[in-house]
């Protein structure tokens, strides 16, 4: 089951901290510019997939989820993250490599 205030057309985004050596609290829909995209697609109504991506052992920079990582995913509506909350069947909310998640519902967080 889908929040009725997700729409059509909104975008689903998982948030990935940018830095994580010099950690700090912070909160993707408060400083959205300490965050990244490291998955995304479009509600169109129907089940869906969203690939997600780890980060790049091979480059210096941060690109990607580590290991267990909070996923932070959220809609993107008017330019702006909402927090959305994931509700699993399968899995947590912590990145895996070639982990596979099942959401049983998706609801707004605020």
């Amino acid at each position: 089951s889908v929040d009725s205030f997700i729409q059509l057309g909104d975008t689903i985004v998982a948030l990935y901290k940018i830095d994580d050596i010099n950690y700090k609290e912070t909160d993707p829909y408060i400083n959205p510019h300490d965050f990244n995209v490291a998955g995304l697609t479009v509600w169109e109504g129907e089940r869906l997939a969203i690939a997600i991506w780890g980060n790049d052992s091979m480059s210096n920079n941060k690109d990607g989820f580590l290991y267990n990582e909070p996923i932070n995913w959220a809609i993107l509506k008017n330019n702006k993250y909402i927090p959305i909350r994931m509700v699993y069947k399968i899995g947590d909310n912590n990145w895996k490599p070639n982990g596979v998640f099942i959401v049983d519902s998706i609801k707004a967080d605020f």
